[in-house]
């Protein structure tokens, strides 16, 4: 019997599967198909009764099956080529030899050319062979597969019905199949069944999976019948060439900067005309010239460098230890239930930590970075703790099952999986880690960037403080765009934004 709570999920049920033979299970959504194979696998422990893998009691996971899930298990992080190996490499196989053995699995399931894919550039057929591939490459003595083919076409299912007998043929592996559809069963049951082809294209060739470029180029021929149709308007051709000849962000760009100039040339008239104060809002060609003159002294450079030495240590450490106790916490639930209740500190504004970290270690570099550090650490605390608690239960069971160490499952799940978050904190680290800086310099410095908009304050200069505002603000964007860059190196496998696809 195996129970959630007071909810009976299965009962009284008594299944055995002899070594080499194909079982395929049938019944309705919701009967408790899938926690049976959950039960085989050690995933869930059974109420009552006992699961028996060759005659041994079953304790924990079970090392001699191999699961293919009935959502995706793929790794987003890792191309089609790494996903299959993956369970080589945690036996402790070399890339080498890992490599050597992925490349005839993948032709085997017709993904010859798609070894370097995500899952994301994968169609869904795609991507459950690639499952099955994995899954079949460890050479389980129990084959476990819940529904895998549910969530495709019917043609993409029949490719797939020839693939899975005849890989099965190969190795005469004990093979529990879960399934609501009588015809697939039978299908599959039925071993004669071994014509591994892959679909005919639009022309009639066979060869590579033409479902990713027949509909590009249907959309292309729209798009020129539409353009054609369009151009006796002359207002809608004149939008049309507009959205096709600009890639859209160079489109965005073009606007940002339209609307900055435009605000630019507002205010520059606004004081010219007398509209706005000058004394408190000094024009934009008069801040241009105050910047000019601090960038041609050394001082101001000077005070640009303090600036950079406070932020860097302060947002490297800072990330540092964020990320080290995110990750702790995430993966220590009962640390995690002991620190929650002080979690409500981080309500407190850190920024009026800045007189007491002068006190605690004087004036000078030591209380701005230790004020920048405190400003970032939680941040990056709060982020990658969250990122490591939302890794995805699928992936993550799925990975348990190809038999890794808690190394390799930190290594290839919890903190791929916690990068995106990770990384999106680190824009806010960034200018929480300038603002550590630059309130200590206000506070208590006699250089940095923080010190020459006090000394603008300090004789009422408005001109002044508006340019070292200007002045800060290029400082902060030019450091997001470092983090941008490397952001998007480390995430190469994200899908685009629909927008950008």
């Amino acid at each position: 019997m195996i129970r959630f709570g007071a909810f009976i999920a299965v009962k009284s049920v008594n299944l055995q599967v002899g070594d080499a033979e194909f079982v395929a299970v049938m019944g309705p959504t919701g009967c408790g198909k899938s926690i049976i194979l959950n039960t085989v696998t050690g995933l869930s422990k059974p109420a009552s009764g006992d699961v028996q893998i060759f005659g041994k009691l079953l304790t924990g996971l079970n090392d001699q099956s191999g699961y293919m899930l009935q959502q995706e298990g793929l790794l987003p992080w890792k191309t089609a080529h790494d996903n299959v190996g993956l369970g080589l490499v945690f036996q402790g196989k070399s890339l080498e030899e890992a490599r050597a053995e992925v490349r005839p699995w993948l032709a085997k399931v017709g993904l010859t050319g798609f070894e370097q894919r995500y899952p994301h550039q994968l169609s869904g057929g795609q991507r459950k062979r690639a499952a099955m591939a994995q899954t079949l490459i460890m050479e389980p003595r129990i084959v476990l597969m819940d529904e895998p083919f549910s969530t495709l076409d019917v043609h993409t299912r029949r490719l797939t019905h020839r693939i899975l007998p005849d890989r099965w043929q190969a190795k005469r592996r004990s093979l529990i199949f879960i399934t609501h559809h009588l015809d697939e069963a039978i299908t599959l049951a039925d071993p004669r069944r071994r014509d591994v082809r892959r679909p005919c294209q639009p022309d009639g060739r066979r060869g590579q999976d033409h479902a990713a470029s027949s509909p590009g180029r249907l959309r292309a021929a729209d798009h020129g019948r539409v353009r054609r149709a369009l151009s006796r308007n002359l207002v809608a051709a004149w939008a049309l060439k507009w959205r096709g000849a600009m890639p859209r962000r160079n489109k965005v760009v073009v606007t940002q900067v339209a609307i900055v100039l435009a605000l630019v040339l507002i205010w520059e008239l606004g004081v010219r005309l007398g509209l706005i104060d000058a004394f408190f809002f000094a024009a934009p060609s008069t801040l241009v010239g105050r910047i000019r003159n601090w960038t041609s002294t050394a001082d101001f450079w000077g005070d640009v460098g303090m600036t950079l030495v406070e932020t860097i240590p302060s947002f490297v450490v800072g990330i540092a230890i964020g990320t080290a106790l995110g990750i702790w916490l995430g993966l220590s639930p009962f640390a995690a239930d002991v620190v929650q209740r002080f979690t409500m500190f981080n309500a407190i504004p850190r920024i009026l930590l800045g007189p007491i970290s002068v006190i605690w270690f004087g004036l000078g570099l030591t209380s701005s970075v230790a004020l920048g550090v405190t400003l970032v650490l939680f941040v990056a605390f709060f982020n990658t703790f969250q990122g490591v608690r939302e890794v995805n239960p699928v992936v993550l069971a799925s990975t348990r099952l190809l038999r890794d160490s808690k190394s390799s499952l930190l290594r290839h799940v919890y903190l791929p999986s916690a990068n995106t978050w990770i990384l999106s904190s680190l824009r806010v680290s960034v200018g929480m880690a300038v603002m550590g800086a630059v309130v200590a310099e206000y506070l208590c410095s006699s250089a940095g960037l923080g010190h020459l908009i006090a000394q603008a304050e300090g004789v009422l200069d408005a001109t002044g403080v508006f340019a070292g505002i200007i002045v800060l603000s290029a400082f902060v964007v030019a450091l997001d765009a470092l983090v941008d860059r490397a952001e998007k190196r480390l995430l190469v496998w994200r899908p685009a934004p629909l927008h950008e696809a």
